[in-house]
């Protein structure tokens, strides 16, 4: 049953309609290799119903109170927002060079086999770049009149969990939280030059410095978004 609900209060005498609060939900909206396991335990550790899972989540919007992993491409998010209006909306990132390396070496868990992540390419890298600023450019721009929705946390900078659980009114657990540790699996030497010569190519090409939390050259001053970078 969700935590947060939607609720039919009796009206008021003279008022047929009843007042109408509704359920709010918290959907993660950041890409696979950006903490969403440690936020799923983390929801957990505070009572929320939250789901792991990469089916897709218009399949199973009104089962949960928090959505942590899926595809969120093609401004799916939107669909999320027009189902529960009243939901808040996490965009979780970290430094584009790390992520892109960290999916490479994702490819470990099934044996290097995943074409998905394997082999590295100019291809594969300009492709998760591309998927990446029009992903964040659709963020952005969907939540800016709406900006109390959204928040951006940087899920490397210490103390985000603080962050995020204040974010969703929530009080951190009297016990302590094993948050997953983003311990990227070991690669050889050469897979890892591999690796590291072309992400910092292609970054190189898009005149990326590889720090970038979000785009090139953003201007967050217009952005009225709660953010912890």
């Amino acid at each position: 049953m969700d935590i947060f609900r939607t609720l039919n209060i009796r009206s008021a005498p003279g008022h047929s309609e009843p007042q109408r609060i509704e359920a709010r939900k918290i959907f993660v909206i950041g890409f696979h290799k950006t903490g969403t396991t440690s936020l799923d335990t983390l929801f957990r550790s505070v009572g929320l119903n939250s789901v792991h899972t990469t089916i897709p989540v218009l399949s199973i919007i009104d089962k949960y109170d928090a959505y942590t992993d899926g595809s969120h491409e093609k401004e799916k998010f939107a669909k999320y927002y027009a189902k529960y209006p009243n939901s808040l909306f996490i965009l979780n990132t970290r430094p584009i060079n790390k992520w892109l390396i960290s999916k490479y070496k994702h490819a470990k868990q099934s044996g290097f086999v995943n074409k998905s992540f394997w082999p590295p390419s100019d291809e594969k890298t300009y492709g998760w770049i591309d998927n990446r600023e029009t992903h964040y450019n659709n963020i952005l721009r969907f939540f800016k009149d709406k900006p109390r929705q959204l928040m951006i946390v940087n899920i490397e900078r210490h103390g985000w969990e603080k962050a995020v659980l204040k974010y969703i009114e929530k009080r951190a657990p009297t016990t302590r939280v094993h948050l997953n540790k983003r311990s990227d699996d070991v690669l050889s030497n050469n897979k890892m030059t591999l690796i590291s010569d072309i992400v910092t190519s292609c970054l190189e090409t898009r005149d990326y410095t590889g720090d970038e939390l979000l785009l090139k050259d953003i201007d967050l001053s217009q952005y009225n978004y709660t953010m912890f970078l």
